[in-house]
């Protein structure tokens, strides 16, 4: 992020924010030693972390280029509200997933307060598109086989749906 311009792009993804291990990598392992690595001491620990490193990208940007409009496009819901039967996985890994999802959504809005940075909130718009809905826009459990499209990402209607909801914004004023 040497230089940052107009009309400048710049994402920020879990690898970014510390959080990759807390979400990505811990989807394979499923089950206690997810649950465990999920209680409320690590998670509070988890959304300081996460909240932190944002903001730092947030402080970077604003020193760099103090005019830019910031924009911050939370994630899709990818997992139902509630279980169900027909998930890959339990009802405990069903609640903490969804626990690390909102963590990180928090976080992104936490930090976006507290810095002046515009929240996109994708996760609201995505309730009745999680994978597992009739029209969803993220993949669900694809599992590790070979060229199966990634798991927990957008779909290209997920991507279409956040696209529109970025352009409306940025017909908005700031």
């Amino acid at each position: 992020m040497s230089e940052v311009g107009p009309d400048q792009t710049v994402t920020v993804g879990p690898d970014q924010t510390d959080r990759a291990t807390a979400w990505i990598a811990k989807v394979p392992v499923l089950g206690s030693r997810l649950r465990r690595a999920t209680g409320p001491a690590q998670a509070s620990d988890r959304l300081t972390r996460t909240t932190t490193g944002v903001g730092q990208v947030f402080t970077a940007i604003r020193d760099r280029a103090p005019d830019a409009r910031i924009i911050c496009v939370d994630y899709l819901t990818v997992l139902p509200g509630t279980y169900r039967a027909d998930l890959p996985f339990n009802e405990p890994t069903h609640r903490a997933l969804r626990g690390l999802a909102n963590d990180l959504n928090t976080a992104l809005s936490q930090a976006c307060a507290e810095h002046g940075v515009e929240l996109v909130a994708a996760s609201a718009h995505s309730l009745s598109h999680h994978a597992w809905s009739e029209q969803p826009w993220t993949t669900g459990w694809t599992g590790a086989r070979p060229g199966a499209d990634p798991a927990f990402h957008p779909n290209a209607d997920g991507i279409t749906s956040v696209s529109d909801l970025l352009a409306d914004r940025l017909t908005t004023a700031g």
